[in-house]
C-alpha cells in the first residue's frame, strides 16, 4: 500500500518490489490521466445497447455457454464471481456469489460496464486486454483504490487467426484469493476458444453445403463468393480464383482491396433457437467482362501494374506494400518506409521513383546512419571549393543538389543528429540548400523518400527525434513487412536469386521446410546471404544450406546449425552484432523481454531463443 500511495504522490516506482506488468500499466494509468481515487465503473451500457451487443458477440456467447456453467460449479463455493467481457472492455456476462455481486454492483462492476484501463485503472481484464496475456492482480496491485478490496485473474480468448474476442475473468474478495485461480481461468478460456473453432468450422461447413447446394444461384459461373459471418472467404469461384492469384485473398476486406467492387450480397440464415442467425454471405462481383470487376493487375493476378526491381512473390503482405506504392508513386508527397533491416526498403524507394513522374530524373540514395557526423553536412549540402581544409578545387555538389529533378533516398533518418535535424527541416521546408563555405542559396526541386528500421513515433516520444521533422517526414508511411512474415514468397525469392546469378539449382524438400521454418531475422538480405554462401559449397554440402549454419569465424569456430541452441566457440561477425543489439535493447527495457522484442522488432519466442543462444 505504502508504494502505491508513493506513486500516485511522486511517481516514484520500486520495480523490485513490483511485477513488471503491473508497474508497465500503473503507468500507462498515470500517463492516461486516470483517477487513483476512484475506479467505479464510467460508461455503462443501456439494456438494449447491451443486448445489441450481445447479439453480434453471438458466437462468443454460445461458445463460452457451457465452460462458463461448469466454472460456476467449481468456484461456486469460493464467494468468487465469472465474468465473461469482449474485446472492447464491456462485461456481456457476470454470474456468481450474490453477497460478491452486491459488492460489486456498488463500484458499477456490472453486465454492460466497460472494465478497461483507461476507465478504472490497472484491473486483471483491463490489463489483460492491453497486454494480451493472462494476467492476476491482487488488492493494492490495483491502481484504483475502488478495486483494492478484489483479487481478478482474467485470461484473453483469441479467434483461429489470433485475433482478439475478449476476456474471461474471475473475481472476489482480496481475503479469498486463491493460488490456482489464474491456472484455471486460462485453462477454461482455452478451452472456450477450442469450441470457438469448432463451432465456427461448422457453421462454416453448413454455410458451404446450403449455398453451394442452392440450385437458385449458379456460384460456378462468373466472379462470385462465399464469405462467413466474419467475412474470411470460405470459397471462391474459378474464375474469380484466377483474378486474385488463388489462396493469397483470404477476407473480404483484401478482396475488395484487388479492385473488387460487389454487385450483389446476399446473406444466408438458419433457424437456430427460434431465431434467425447469419452464417455468412453470398458474394457477386459480376461475369469477367461485365466491368463490375476492375483488375489492378497485368503480369500476375493480385499485383498491381507497376514496375519493381526485385521479386514480388505471392504474400498478400507484400502485395499490399505494392499496392500503397502504385498510389502514392502518383503523387510527390513525402514518404517514410518503415521495415526492420534486410526488408528491401531501399527496393520499395527505388520502385515508387520508376513509376513516377520523376522516373526520368536521379534517384540519388544516401545512408544517413553510415556517414560519419561530421561529413554528413557536406554530403547532403555540398559545398564550396576552399569551404575547409581537403575541400576539393572544383567543390562537391551535395546529394539534395545530385537529385534535382529525381528522388532523393534517406536511408535510416532515424540515426540523423540535433544539429542535423535542424538543418534538414530548414531544407525540406523551403526547398533550398546553401553550401559549406557559401552564402549562395540553390533551390532543388525533387521528392524526398526516408526510411529507417526505428518506430520514429517512439524516437518522438524520447526526444531523439524533433517532432517538427516527424511530421515532415512521415507524411505518408509504408511498412515493409519482415520476411517471416511473407514466408510464402521464399520460394519465390529463391529463383529469383539463382535467375539473376544465371545458377539452376533443384532445392531438396527439407531444405525449403528449413527456410520456411525460419524466422529470418535478417530477412531477405540474410535469405541472399545464404544462398551466396551456398552456391560457393555446392549442391553436395546440404548443410551449408542451412540457416545459421554459418561461414565460420575467423578463427575457424562456427555457429550450429540450431539457431535455439547456445552458441560454442567465437560468433561471428553477424552473431556478435545480434548479440550486442539485444544487449543494448534489454539495457534501454530494464530487462523487459516483450519492450525489447517490440524494440528489435522480432517475436518474442525469437528474442528468448537468442537470449538462451548467447548466454544472456
Amino acid at each position: 500500500m505504502g508504494m502505491w500511495q508513493r506513486f500516485v504522490r511522486e511517481g516514484v516506482l520500486d520495480e523490485a518490489r513490483i511485477g513488471g506488468r503491473i508497474a508497465e500499466s500503473w503507468r500507462r494509468c498515470r500517463r492516461e490521466g486516470v483517477d487513483p481515487f476512484g475506479g467505479s465503473g464510467r460508461t455503462i451500457l443501456s439494456r438494449g445497447e447491451l443486448e445489441d451487443r450481445r447479439m453480434a458477440r453471438d458466437r462468443l456467447l454460445r461458445a463460452a455457454a457451457p465452460y462458463l456453467e461448469d466454472l460456476y460449479h467449481y468456484i461456486e463455493d469460493t464467494k468468487h464471481l465469472i465474468l465473461l467481457i469482449d474485446a472492447e472492455g464491456f462485461v456481456l456476462f457476470r454470474k456468481g456469489y450474490r453477497e460478491v455481486a452486491r459488492r460489486a454492483d456498488g463500484i458499477q462492476f456490472v453486465e454492460g460496464a466497460r472494465w478497461t484501463e483507461s476507465e478504472v485503472g490497472t484491473n486483471a481484464i483491463g490489463t489483460a486486454l492491453a497486454t494480451g496475456e493472462p494476467i492476476m492482480v491482487v488488492g493494492a496491485e490495483h491502481y484504483a483504490v475502488a478495486s483494492h478490496p478484489w483479487v481478478c485473474a482474467a485470461a484473453p480468448i483469441r479467434d483461429d487467426r489470433g485475433n482478439l474476442l475478449g476476456i474471461l475473468d474471475v473475481s472476489g474478495p482480496v481475503e479469498q484469493a486463491h493460488p490456482l485461480a489464474l491456472a484455471t481461468v486460462t485453462t477454461a478460456a482455452y478451452a472456450i476458444e477450442r469450441q470457438f473453432h469448432l463451432d465456427q468450422h461448422r457453421d462454416r461447413m453448413t454455410l458451404l453445403h446450403m449455398t453451394l447446394e442452392d440450385a437458385s444461384f449458379s456460384l460456378r459461373d462468373g466472379l462470385t463468393a462465399i464469405c462467413d459471418a466474419d467475412g474470411s472467404l470460405v470459397w471462391l469461384s474459378p474464375a474469380l480464383r484466377r483474378h486474385v492469384g488463388g489462396e493469397s485473398v483470404r477476407t473480404l476486406e483484401q478482396l475488395q482491396e484487388t479492385g473488387a467492387r460487389i454487385h450483389v450480397e446476399r446473406p444466408v440464415t438458419v433457424r437456430d433457437s427460434g431465431f434467425d442467425r447469419t452464417l455468412g454471405s453470398i458474394i457477386c462481383l459480376g461475369s469477367p467482362d461485365s466491368g463490375v470487376y476492375r483488375v489492378v493487375q497485368s503480369p500476375r493476378p493480385g499485383v498491381p501494374e507497376i514496375e519493381f526491381p526485385g521479386q514480388i512473390g505471392e504474400s498478400a503482405a507484400f502485395r499490399a506494400v505494392l499496392r500503397q506504392v502504385e498510389r502514392v508513386a502518383k503523387t510527390d508527397v513525402t514518404v517514410c518506409i518503415e521495415g526492420e533491416t534486410g526488408t528491401g526498403k531501399e527496393l520499395v524507394a527505388r520502385a515508387i521513383h520508376a513509376n513516377s513522374a520523376r522516373r526520368g530524373g536521379p534517384f540519388v540514395a544516401v545512408n544517413c546512419g553510415a556517414i560519419p557526423e561530421e561529413l554528413l553536412e557536406s554530403e547532403l549540402f555540398g559545398y564550396v571549393e576552399g569551404a575547409f581544409t581537403g575541400a576539393r578545387k572544383q567543390g562537391y555538389k551535395g546529394k539534395f543538389e545530385q537529385a534535382h529533378g529525381g528522388t532523393l533516398f534517406l536511408d535510416e533518418i532515424g540515426d540523423i543528429t540535433p544539429a542535423m535535424q535542424v538543418a534538414l527541416l530548414r531544407v525540406l521546408q523551403e526547398r533550398r540548400v546553401t553550401p559549406l563555405g557559401s552564402s549562395k542559396e540553390v533551390s532543388v526541386d525533387l521528392r524526398v523518400i526516408a526510411a529507417t528500421h526505428h518506430n520514429l513515433r517512439e524516437q518522438v516520444k524520447r526526444g531523439r527525434l524533433r517532432e517538427d521533422l516527424f511530421y515532415r517526414l512521415y507524411v505518408y508511411p509504408i511498412r515493409v513487412p519482415p520476411l517471416r512474415e511473407r514466408k510464402q514468397d521464399i520460394p519465390h525469392l529463391v529463383r529469383y536469386f539463382f535467375r539473376e546469378h544465371n545458377n539452376e539449382v533443384s532445392i531438396p524438400h527439407w531444405i525449403m521446410e528449413k527456410w520456411m521454418q525460419y524466422d529470418w531475422p535478417g530477412n531477405v538480405r540474410e535469405l541472399f546471404n545464404l544462398l551466396e554462401r551456398a552456391q560457393v559449397a555446392g549442391p553436395g554440402e546440404w548443410e551449408a544450406w542451412l540457416p545459421d549454419s554459418g561461414a565460420p569465424g575467423p578463427e575457424g569456430a562456427g555457429a550450429t546449425g540450431d539457431p535455439g541452441a547456445p552458441s560454442s566457440g567465437r560468433l561471428n561477425y553477424r552473431e556478435q552484432i545480434q548479440k550486442e543489439e539485444i544487449m543494448r535493447a534489454l539495457q534501454e527495457t530494464k530487462g523487459n523481454v516483450r519492450l525489447a522484442a517490440e524494440r528489435l522488432h522480432m517475436p518474442r519466442s525469437t528474442l528468448y531463443r537468442r537470449i538462451h543462444k548467447f548466454g544472456l
